[in-house]
């Protein structure tokens, strides 16, 4: 049977971070993590187009030596959310991934 789409990005999005991937055991709990870092993946089949295009718009003015972010901002939530390229974000903060492990 084919691994779920979900699945195989949060193994996928756990190794290029560096981190574990916590198995799905049906609790609330983060998907993968590290000594640093926790998160939760969320897939979907596509991405706004609009997030997209903010994302390669601020991509497309760095000069290299900046972290290209877009923030999200709502007058309904006084939570405000960070967009970062994976790239990017590994790239700055985590480096190289490790080889891939053969099972």
């Amino acid at each position: 049977m084919p691994e779920k789409r979900w699945k195989y990005a949060e193994r996928q999005i756990a190794r290029l971070l560096n981190c574990k991937r916590f198995p799905n055991d049906g609790s609330s709990k983060a998907d993968y993590g590290n000594e640093w870092l926790l998160g939760q993946n969320k897939d979907r089949k596509e991405l706004p187009e609009w997030l997209l295009n903010a994302v390669l718009q601020v991509k497309a003015v760095n000069d290299g030596q900046h972290l290209p972010v877009v923030t999200l901002t709502s007058a309904q939530s006084q939570m405000h959310l960070v967009v970062i390229d994976l790239a990017d974000f590994r790239d700055y903060f985590v480096g190289t991934p490790k080889v891939r492990r053969e099972r």
